[in-house]
């Protein structure tokens, strides 16, 4: 009876092992599409991209166009033959102006597991005024199923606008009250590759830059990221900006 009672125990093990593996797998004589993860790139130059997040105000000026490009993955047999996939904006959960974007065609090309939807947004006054989504997902379609639920929907963010950063509190005393005019030029001053002082505390990331502040506003630890300040200092004393282009306002110079 103990011996029994071992062995049912085993069948009921096996039977739940059985049943959980089929959890998340896919028919094989079936094809599903996913998306990865996506990337920016204008006028051949890869550009910042945050997670899903995209601003031109962190951007060159003469950028007016921006193409965010999603890697589309197949879960299935590759075929020597383009196959076409289901792909929509879904407009409810959408609220940048429809005009300023153009999807290329869905398309995963022979021979490939892995394919590019490439979507082209148009830089637009509007996009200064706020921060506007754009949600796209993967459908069914005579070729392909979809694949895993988390990654048949990509949602982005885009404006052209800068929000203040969480670091900004930190080194306030340098860098004044915020003001996007004052973070755009850091952005173009103080960019990836320009500081390779090693990381001095734990938390802290190599490669110094704007989008990688110090933890510490301390020039004696941080001289190379003092000697760019110093040069976002010269910048605003050199040329005459005003907070929004307003000229009944005062010109901004850094403390």
């Amino acid at each position: 009876m103990k011996n029994l009672g071992i062995l049912l125990i085993v069948i009921i093990l096996l039977a739940g092992c059985q049943k959980k593996s089929k959890i998340d797998l896919f028919d094989v004589g079936d094809s599903y599409v996913e998306f990865g993860q996506p990337t920016a790139w204008a006028n051949d130059h890869q550009l910042y991209i945050d997670s899903t997040s995209f601003s031109f105000a962190m951007q060159s000026e003469e950028i007016d166009k921006a193409i965010l490009a999603i890697p589309v993955q197949i879960i299935g047999q590759r075929q020597n033959e383009d196959r076409e996939y289901n792909v929509k904006i879904n407009k409810e959960a959408t609220s940048i102006n429809l005009a300023l974007v153009q999807l290329s065609r869905p398309i995963i090309r022979s021979g490939r597991f892995v394919d590019t939807l490439f979507i082209s947004i148009k830089k637009d006054q509007a996009l200064k005024k706020g921060v506007f989504s754009l949600t796209i997902g993967l459908g069914d379609n005579a070729v392909f199923g979809i694949g895993k639920a988390s990654r048949t929907t990509c949602r982005f963010l885009i404006s052209d606008r800068l929000a203040e950063p969480s670091w900004w509190i930190t080194w306030r005393s340098y860098f004044g009250p915020y003001r996007p005019e004052v973070y755009q030029q850091w952005i173009r001053t103080y960019t990836p590759g320009l500081d390779i002082t090693p990381p001095l505390f734990s938390p802290e990331k190599p490669n110094y830059s704007w989008n990688n502040m110090p933890l510490y506003a301390l020039e004696y630890y941080y001289p190379v990221t003092f000697m760019y300040i110093e040069q976002l200092k010269k910048y605003f004393e050199d040329n005459e900006v005003y907070p929004n282009g307003d000229r009944s306002l005062p010109r901004i110079y850094l403390p």
